[in-house]
């Protein structure tokens, strides 16, 4: 599908369990990706945010099982919660600095993620943000990153070194099933 460069924002629930949808082309600059505007699109192979998009909403890809990679742009600011909840082929991803806040379950079960890179204005890596991600091996916290939630990487059995920087605080489980975990850094701050 090709958005015209005379659409502004993409609303909630604009592309919901389109299954067939593969591709989006968004020509001009629009402002805003609406709660759950691509969920259920099972066949979505990759998205770029195009600037001037700060928060991607509730739900936006959740359940986009053939999305392999993503382009967050560099205006992002926020991942909204189950952003990309069981995005199952996504394989690895890159936040940017200007990212300050990413949700809770936001890369829940995306089961084929290997490397993931957080940029430096997050402090928080929030309740089972990462849970479940098996392939996980690639982590880069970042040196924002001042508080791990509970569960955050629960069950991401391929995890071998974790550099945990700035971290103060590790919540409840954060690391419960990673029966890869080899080994943990802690920064001075712990």
């Amino acid at each position: 599908i090709e958005i015209p460069d005379s659409v502004e924002k993409i609303d909630a629930n604009a592309f919901y369990n389109c299954p067939k949808l593969k591709t989006v082309n968004i020509k001009g600059q629009i402002t805003g990706i609406g709660e759950k505007a691509f969920m259920g699109c099972e066949s979505l192979e990759s998205f770029k945010i195009p600037t001037g998009v700060d928060n991607i909403g509730v739900n936006t890809f959740y359940g986009c099982t053939a999305l392999r990679s993503i382009d967050l742009g560099n205006s992002l600011k926020s991942i909204g919660n189950m952003a990309f909840y069981n995005c199952t082929s996504l394989g690895s991803i890159y936040i940017p600095s200007s990212v300050e806040t990413i949700g809770t379950y936001a890369f829940y079960e995306c089961k084929a993620l290997q490397s993931a890179t957080i940029g430096n204005n997050v402090k928080a890596i929030q309740e089972r943000t990462f849970m479940n991600c098996t392939g996980l091996s690639n982590l880069d916290l970042g040196t924002g990153v001042e508080e791990i939630h509970n569960r955050a990487f629960q069950g991401c059995s391929s995890l071998r070194i974790l550099d945990s920087g700035n971290v103060r605080s590790i919540g409840y489980e954060t690391f419960k099933d990673c029966t890869g975990l080899e080994e943990v850094n802690f920064g001075q701050e712990l």
